[in-house]
């Protein structure tokens, strides 16, 4: 099967990660992916056959705006290559709302994926529950404005179940809405020994992984950690791995506590295995953010049998079960610190949840299983059957 794969160079986190975990086990289970990103200039992450997409302003954190050449060259890529589907990144670009009619003009199916998530409200429906974080209220309002994109789409891939029940509530048919959430290999991201835990001489660890950016609250991780006060602290680590972009927050807290004896700031760590061994020098992984949308950092930590700590914003709750700790997004200064004090005094609870977390992991986020499931989602609606 030939699958044309809309999205954007971003290989930090988030749809990056996502964008070529995908791309790499689709090749490997036999199809043709040919990548459409928007993008300035190939870089070595990309893949070969990577064609860009011109743009006239936006960024990778951004939303892109079309320029004049930007529809001819995706007619072309089209017409040349003549997929058997279309896979489209959602909430790019205001051509997202063109893309549909595009694809079937040329009669070939095409498949939208959101990469967002919200916390769950009683009904699932458009409600707005009072303690609603603005940033919750947005992501809804981005759904509801793609309304009239996703309703010509032939099949649309949510990562929760508690989103696909929110698109069904505004009137999303039912049988187009597809949960396929984020996955790991769970043989690569797996217990075992760490280097890192032995050079640092770590007997208990906290772990953050991700932007030192204010969405991620890493400030108010580091704040927690600290009331507990030096008694309790000797034994234990706080390891920061990311980085944030300059004059920001990650600059700040940088500056600030890089010198504090458990505290380690790794910087940002692209090469995985050095990152599955800092994974694994840690014992629960914490996640305050006040918002996110499925959390590759959280999937990857459970895999490696870290119990996690981590707010419901995102679809978290549905991902942790029963595993670890989830924050109310709204109350983190004040959940948080208990929380990191329950798992340091009962170091055994830790271990015992990390269990729990890797099973879960393996049974619902497991990447083999949801790659074939992805596959079905492009055979059904490519044979019509959808």
């Amino acid at each position: 099967m030939k699958i044309l794969f809309i999205d954007k160079q971003e290989k930090s986190a988030g749809m990056g990660t996502y964008s070529e975990t995908t791309i790499d086990w689709l090749k490997k289970r036999g199809q043709q992916v040919i990548p459409l990103r928007y993008g300035d200039k190939l870089s070595h992450t990309d893949p070969k056959n990577t064609v860009l997409l011109p743009f006239f302003a936006g960024s990778k954190s951004t939303y892109f705006i079309p320029s004049n050449k930007t529809i001819p060259v995706a007619k072309q890529v089209i017409e040349k290559e003549k997929p058997d589907v279309i896979h489209l990144s959602l909430a790019l670009s205001p051509l997202d709302f063109y893309f549909p009619k595009l694809a079937h003009d040329h009669h070939i199916p095409i498949v939208g994926i959101f990469h967002a998530g919200f916390p769950s409200t009683p009904s699932g429906s458009l409600r707005v529950n009072p303690r609603s974080s603005l940033s919750t209220i947005g992501v809804k309002s981005v759904f509801i404005s793609y309304l009239p994109c996703l309703r010509q789409l032939d099949k649309v891939i949510v990562f929760s179940q508690n989103v696909a029940n929110f698109l069904i509530s505004v009137k999303i048919k039912k049988d187009r809405v597809v949960v396929i959430p984020n996955s790991v290999d769970t043989n690569l991201y797996s217990p075992g020994n760490s280097h890192f835990k032995k050079i640092n001489k770590i007997q208990f660890a906290y772990l953050f992984l991700g932007r030192l950016d204010r969405q991620k609250n890493p400030d108010l991780l580091i704040d927690a950690f600290l009331s507990a006060g030096e008694s309790c602290l000797a034994p234990t680590k706080l390891i920061m791995v990311g980085s944030g972009t300059f004059g920001t927050l990650g600059e700040d807290l940088l500056n600030k506590y890089k010198s504090h004896p458990n505290i380690i700031f790794t910087g940002s760590i692209t090469d995985r295995k050095q990152k599955i061994d800092i994974i694994r020098s840690a014992d629960v992984f914490v996640q305050p953010s006040s918002y996110e949308g499925m959390s590759f950092s959280l999937l990857e930590a459970m895999s490696c049998g870290l119990a996690p700590i981590t707010t419901d914003a995102g679809n978290h709750a549905e991902v942790i079960g029963n595993s670890g700790i989830l924050l109310d997004h709204t109350k983190i200064p004040d959940q948080l610190p208990i929380s990191l004090q329950i798992f340091q005094k009962n170091p055994r609870l830790g271990k015992e949840m990390g269990k729990k977390a890797r099973q879960i992991i393996k049974q619902n986020y497991n990447l083999d299983q949801n790659i074939n499931k992805l596959i079905n989602v492009y055979k059904s609606v490519s044979s019509g059957q959808a």
